[in-house]
């Protein structure tokens, strides 16, 4: 089903656009200074971790200009590894040549877990029993969440290996295969642009 994103979702998304807008200027900076040993050496120190960023982030985006990414966020029942994914959104964006992100659309979906949300859980993703006792199961909507990541060339999260994690053990439990796709991790840009360990999304759309 497709609704109105939540704030939470939307706040995600305006963070990874500001840190890709940021890595295309940097990917400019590099390039413009591959011949200037000195900035080269100021570059260097910028980063936190540039062997990984420029292993990892920066060929990614290099090799899909033109491509399609997909940014998503899960909501859960838990941390654990059995926890169930209860709201799924995802927004699809075009990869342009200077890198800008031209948004084409979004899938967002509550799934039923078929178990009682615990009210800490309530009380972080606002999501409440009563909200999901009508909406889908997770048999019934993967398939659906799965072709629609499948579109695109690449994947992105904030803290992606928790979501992950997540869509992973809801394909095991619903027998469809989980071939992970490259994937961008916003939160490693974010330590990486503004070089602190623990970046949550709101001081990232702040700064």
């Amino acid at each position: 089903c497709r609704i109105k994103l939540f704030p939470k979702v939307r706040e995600f998304i305006r963070s990874f656009k500001r840190n890709i807008r940021l890595f295309s200027l940097r990917v400019n900076l590099i390039v413009s200074s591959f011949y200037l040993e000195e900035k080269r050496m100021v570059l260097k120190k910028e980063w936190r971790n540039s062997d990984a960023t420029r292993k990892e982030i920066m060929p990614a985006l290099l090799n899909n200009q033109g491509g399609y990414i997909c940014v998503f966020d899960t909501e859960t029942t838990g941390l654990d590894d059995y926890a169930k994914i209860i709201q799924f959104s995802a927004v699809r964006y075009k990869i342009e040549d200077d890198f800008t992100l031209t948004e084409c659309d979004y899938f967002n979906t509550y799934i039923n877990p078929k178990e009682p949300l615990s009210d800490v859980i309530t009380e972080i993703t606002g999501i409440t029993d009563e909200i999901l006792k009508d909406k889908p199961t997770e048999e019934l909507v993967a398939p659906y969440i799965i072709s629609y990541m499948n579109g695109c060339n690449l994947w992105s999260a904030y803290n992606q290996s928790f979501d992950l994690k997540k869509l992973e053990g809801m394909c095991k439990r619903t027998n469809i295969e989980f071939a992970q796709k490259p994937s961008l991790d916003v939160l490693i840009m974010a330590r990486e642009l503004f070089l602190i360990k623990h970046v949550g999304l709101v001081p990232v759309c702040i700064i």
